[in-house]
């Protein structure tokens, strides 16, 4: 670190007059300089010292030592040996006086012919005869060219030095306090260290160091000592979390020296965690308040505490580690439970309670463990993988035959429902299951089990446990009304029974005895039966009444928000603002139950919206978080529906082998029959579509042509979607299907004449079964979505050049559609309908005006990428130009002009280049 600072003032103290006149002018001629333990004051007194000398200044610099007895003035006096005659010392006083008078005629003496600068250090240790001293040699000397620079530990050495350093500061002395080192200089401390650039968790480690210096150095050197770092090709990692024994024995120089009140109040401290109130150290040391304040004073004098806000904290927390540390476990535990209950009995800081709890809990430990049982109570409602951690600590270290084992299973399975974590919770009820539990227990643990089965895609099964809670005797009516609440969930997962669509019926409808919940969940299964009848209003109108239900209440912790389920029936028809209202009824707060474990449902909608809207990029993005939060949470069947939303997204960007990658697992996630089909068939088909042709699309939705009556909720899943259904049909010589597809879509549309783009969708489907232009025109102007009007026009395009129209309407709607492709962000259709202009003798741009550099990855266009990624996943040319609708000429052109950019020649390099770029394009 320069410090360019505190050496300009240095400079300016240096720079002073030879001989001032003025009195006054003593004023710059003495600096003050104080720095906490560690902080450079030495090394910086030395550069000091270094400067002067090259500046024609005699230096006299000296410390006193900590051990022994000091002779009188001795830092001073051997300072001045060998610039002056200082004599002999002496003990006695009026002897003292007449040897601080024979040393001030010396300096001045010497002063007569040279600058002179004295530096004293560690002014800490120093007697009171020097102390005595130093109120007297500067004043005196004023007159001569004789500078100072007084340094010691912050704060430290006693009520005479200070009062001198006051007296000094009185006078016109300047004051100085080395600051720590920020992060910057932190890490060049480390690289001068190492001689290497330090890993992450090194840098985070040396950061706890708060800045100080020596602190980083004897941490690096110790750990390296030590084996805990491998430094090589200029890199430092860090392999182990054993703070060294060079930290530990530098902390401990620190604090011998502080009295035990205060090493007693920093103890206390460490166990307490980053930061502490004053008064719950007080109450924990057996103190008041007004007898705290000395050590609290002489801690944080010593750089060691500071005030963060209404609390104090460790200024180094390595410190604060070495010292917890260093406490007997049994005693630091004990000392962690003490705390943790003063916490939760303060009513505040349960997180920092609950930590320390865990910490120090033994098995079997009642007190500690009714302390965790009360901050994992504490921390449901609002953080629920917080509480998981509490109430799995508490578990664990509860024997099975204690009477609180099972309330603890229950806490446990609770928070893993809010947080979303159902194959936990799942594997951990089996468990209780096979044990002691039963009643009314054994029934809540199963309904908890039910509830974490539907999001794993397992609704039969979850249906079956909700049936056999209910079998149980003696049900509370709490755990009944759960129980019916899995089995409504179970139900619009799936299908087949008519009694609990009456059940759902009489919730609906009934005189409010149910619970909120409860009548939630009757009013999706309603809206889910509707929309799958086609009965688009009467589906709308049960989710709103469902979502008005949630307002002011607790939505049961394996429960779905409704307002998702109606967004994403508002985004399939095109409705995307209604669709953001509904979003906000889940993300603004409107209810009181916790959203984690609704996050998974939520990326997955944002990336269909997206998608909608023509931002193919951002709906993958949203999609993968998705899909990695469901995965890591064992939630199958939210991970399918990722997947599903991933493989739309990317067939959306044209990137065929990422779509088909997505729906490689299992699609049957959902407990549905092998004849009941889903979206994700659907997108499956779409797929195929592209990369095998129509008859491959055909073929995976057969069912679907040849009863479309049956999935009208597929119909329903985009506006464009019936018309796509009919043009693979016909393209695959499956013409009654199409007409199968048509008329359903027609039935789709006389049963919700108030929906307009159902009408459109169904408009759209007959132009191109029957060749009707004015249908296909019409639909491409009804459509409000960019997708489904491009494809329109696509349609009306292929048909008028069919029908031996003129060139000039062919290439209008082309263009039309080209440019409806662009805005949804359709890059695979944007370069068929651009394939399909080239053939009419049209070509038009498709590259932006921003300046490329001339060579690397950044220089390639579009295509090239596009190409170069291509390659790389083994396709040859023919293939290439298939899926970018160019020809195999143009491919190879692209393919030289990559090699060119980025200095390779062959295909074996390109591939390697972009495999070793990972998750980014090659550089």
């Amino acid at each position: 670190m320069d410090r360019v600072q505190e050496h300009r003032q240095v400079t300016d103290l240096l720079a002073g007059p030879g001989a001032p006149a003025d009195p006054a002018a003593s004023a710059a001629r003495v600096l003050l300089v104080e720095g906490e333990a560690g902080i450079g004051r030495t090394h910086f007194l030395a550069e000091v010292c270094q400067v002067a000398a090259r500046n024609g200044y005699i230096v006299a610099a000296g410390r006193p030592v900590e051990l022994g007895p000091p002779a009188p003035m001795e830092p001073l006096v051997s300072a001045l040996t060998g610039i002056v005659d200082v004599g002999e010392t002496t003990a006695e006083s009026g002897r003292q006086a007449w040897q601080v008078e024979r040393l001030r005629a010396a300096v001045e003496a010497k002063a007569h012919s040279t600058r002179v600068l004295v530096v004293l250090d560690d002014l800490q240790w120093a007697d009171s005869a020097l102390i005595s001293a130093l109120r007297i040699l500067p004043a005196q000397l004023e007159a001569s060219p004789v500078c100072w620079i007084l340094a010691r530990r912050r704060a430290a050495g006693g009520r005479a030095l200070d009062q001198l350093f006051t007296l000094l500061r009185a006078t016109g002395a300047t004051q100085m306090t080395l600051p720590h080192f920020d992060d910057e200089a932190v890490l060049g401390l480390c690289i001068d260290t190492l001689g290497a650039k330090p890993d992450r968790a090194l840098r985070v480690l040396a950061g706890q160091a708060g800045g100080n210096p020596s602190l980083v150095v004897q941490l690096l050197k110790g750990l390296r000592e030590e084996g805990s770092l491998v430094v090589g090709e200029g890199h430092a990692c860090l392999t182990g979390s054993r703070l060294p024994e060079r930290t530990r024995l530098l902390v401990k120089q620190w604090l011998d020296v502080l009295d035990s009140g205060t090493r007693h109040l920093l103890e206390v401290a460490a166990v307490a965690g980053a930061t502490f109130h004053p008064r719950d150290a007080a109450e924990l040391l057996g103190i008041t308040p007004a007898e705290l304040l000395p050590p609290l004073e002489a801690a944080v004098a010593a750089g060691l505490l500071e005030a963060r806000g209404d609390d104090l904290a460790f200024r180094h927390d390595l410190v604060r580690r070495i010292v917890a540390a260093g406490i007997p476990g049994p005693i630091r535990q004990s000392l962690q439970v003490q705390i943790g209950w003063l916490l939760l009995e303060r009513g505040a800081r349960t997180p920092a309670a609950a930590a320390l709890l865990m910490s120090g809990a033994r098995p079997g430990d009642p007190h500690a463990l009714a302390g965790l049982d009360e901050a994992a109570a504490r921390m449901s409602a609002g953080a629920p993988h917080i509480t998981v951690d509490i109430a799995g600590r508490a578990l664990e270290l509860t024997d099975p035959t204690d009477p609180l084992h099972i309330p603890r299973v229950l806490a446990v399975l609770h928070a893993l429902l809010a947080a979303g974590r159902p194959a936990e919770a799942v594997k951990l009820a089996d468990a209780a299951l096979c044990g002691n539990a039963t009643g009314a227990i054994a029934a809540e643990i199963m309904i908890i089990q039910a509830l974490a089965l539907l999001p794993m895609g397992q609704a039969s099964r979850a249906a079956e446990t909700a049936w056999a809670a209910l079998d149980i005797a003696g049900l509370p009516q709490e755990l009944h009304q759960r129980a019916e609440l899995a089995l409504l969930q179970a139900e619009t997962l799936r299908s087949g029974n008519s009694d609990l669509r009456d059940l759902a019926q009489q919730i609906a409808v009934g005189d409010g005895s149910s619970s909120r919940p409860l009548a939630i969940a009757a009013h999706v299964l309603l809206a889910r039966d509707a929309w799958d009848a086609a009965c688009l209003t009467t589906a709308l109108d049960s989710l709103e009444e469902a979502v008005k239900g949630t307002l002011g209440a607790t939505l049961d912790a394996g429960q779905p928000h409704p307002g998702m389920i109606l967004a994403m029936r508002l985004v399939q028809l095109r409705r995307l603002d209604e669709a953001r209202q509904a979003m906000e009824t889940v993300t603004g707060g409107l209810g009181t139950s916790s959203p984690v474990a609704w996050s998974p449902g939520l990326a997955i909608l944002r990336s269909w919206l997206h998608l909608a809207e023509g931002r193919p990029d951002e709906a993958i993005a949203e999609a993968r978080t998705g899909l990695d939060e469901a995965s890591a949470a064992g939630a199958h069947l939210l991970a399918a529906a990722a997947e599903c939303a991933l493989s739309a997204a990317a067939l959306h960007r044209g990137d065929l082998e990422d779509a088909a990658a997505a729906l490689t697992e299992d699609r049957r996630a959902a407990g549905r029959p092998p004849g009941d089909l889903g979206l994700p068939d659907l997108v499956a088909a779409q797929v195929a579509e592209a990369d095998e042709g129509p008859q491959a699309a055909v073929t995976a939705l057969s069912d679907l042509f040849d009863s479309p009556q049956d999935y009208y909720r597929l119909l329903l899943s985009g506006p464009a979607t019936p018309a796509w259904l009919t043009r693979t049909a016909l393209a695959a010589g499956e013409a009654s299907g199409a007409e199968r597809i048509v008329a359903a879509a027609g039935d789709i549309a006389q049963r919700n004449p108030t929906v307009p783009s159902v009408s459109t969708a169904a408009q759209h489907a007959r132009g191109v079964l029957h060749a009707d232009p004015e249908a296909l025109r019409a639909a491409a102007s009804g459509h409000t979505d960019a997708w489904a009007r491009a494809l329109a026009s696509e349609d009306l395009a292929l048909l008028l050049q069919h029908q031996g129209e003129e060139r000039e309407r062919t290439v209008q709607a082309l263009d039309e559609a080209l440019s409806q492709y662009r805005a949804a962000g359709a890059v695979r259709d944007t370069a068929r309908v651009r394939s399909r202009l080239r053939q009419l003798g049209e070509r038009r741009r498709h590259w932006g005006n921003r300046r490329k550099p001339a060579s690397g990855w950044a220089g390639l266009t579009g295509t090239e990428q596009r190409v170069s990624l291509l390659v790389a996943q083994g396709l040859t040319n023919q293939r290439i130009a298939d899926r970018l609708f160019i020809s195999v000429h143009t491919v190879a052109f692209h393919l030289r002009q990559v090699y060119r950019k980025l200095g390779i020649g062959s295909r074996v390099e390109l591939t390697r280049l972009v495999a070793d770029s990972r998750d980014e394009p090659p550089p």
